[in-house]
């Protein structure tokens, strides 16, 4: 019998049982966002297989992560599976909130206006209106405003697309992992009171930070 000191040399034998390939570099794996040129998404792109439908003007749809400390951010990602038409041009917002407080969440990043490139399907970066580095760790929310007349734009989603199965069936308003907060906006609020997030017509869906 080999010592733990002398492995056995052929792998397909008892006790390993291994014949698949492992692939990883520096820690990169499809399941990392890194392995997307990403810091950070609401979830990994292997799961987004769903999508919303086009999203309802003027309200705000929030998607949970956790990011670490002293890390900087220069740009929200998201995809469009859908191409708005007609959208605001100056009415339409990628935005990051950092949950301060058990029930609230205030706005430290914005980027500029995207409605002109959600006309267009496929992968956008919206650029923050300045690079925005972490001072604490914790809960953060992406949040995506579409504004204007017109139908506006879907993006991709979790597999699961509806944030009430996302929930789950125990989860409180202010820890939905993603929901609608606010309606009838033209501009991202400068905070969240989380505990009036509702998962009506909420979506799962994906975006990343770089």
């Amino acid at each position: 019998m080999p010592s733990s000191a002398t492995p056995q040399t052929n792998e397909t034998l008892a006790p390993y049982q291994f014949d698949g390939g492992v692939a990883a570099v520096a820690g990169s794996t499809a399941l990392s966002a890194s392995y997307a040129g990403l810091k950070a998404w609401t979830s990994p792109l292997i799961s987004a297989g769903g999508t919303t439908a086009a999203l309802t003007t003027g309200s705000v749809f929030i998607g949970g992560m956790t990011l670490p400390s002293a890390t900087t951010y220069s740009n929200i990602v998201v995809y469009v599976t859908s191409a708005a038409s007609l959208p605001s041009t100056t009415q339409s917002f990628a935005g990051l909130y950092y949950v301060n407080t058990s029930s609230t969440a205030a706005l430290v990043a914005s980027s500029t206006a995207f409605g002109a490139a959600s006309t267009t399907t496929g992968f956008h970066s919206c650029a923050l209106t300045s690079a925005f580095t972490t001072s604490n760790a914790g809960l953060y929310y992406v949040a995506l405003l579409v504004a204007g007349t017109g139908t506006s734009a879907g993006f991709a989603a979790d597999s699961a697309t509806s944030a009430t199965i996302v929930a789950g069936p125990g989860a409180a308003a202010a820890s939905y992992p993603y929901a609608i907060n606010t309606t009838g906006n033209t501009a991202l609020p400068a905070t969240l009171t989380l505990s009036s997030s509702t998962l009506t017509n909420a979506y799962s869906f994906w975006a990343g930070l770089s």
